[in-house]
């Protein structure tokens, strides 16, 4: 999954948000369901990547242990 997650994913995601990006453009003056619907079109793509790079410890938050180093707030 890690190979997938370096090569494929990254192009998913800028396809997705690129194309996102163009029809928010084209569509300024849509209705309010139509962005949601968009939006949801771009979560739909993005989030199970997103799920997996961090499952794959791609992402910040994967060991507490690194958290004893640092002082509370």
């Amino acid at each position: 999954m890690t190979a997938l997650l370096t090569f494929a994913c990254p192009v998913q995601v800028k396809t997705a948000v690129d194309d996102a990006l163009e029809w928010l453009d084209d569509n300024q003056d849509a209705e309010e369901d139509d962005y949601r619907e968009k939006l949801k079109e771009v979560e739909d793509t993005c989030s199970p990547i997103v799920s997996a790079a961090y499952q794959a410890g791609g992402g910040p938050g994967g060991d507490d242990e690194d958290l004893e180093d640092h002082d509370e707030l």
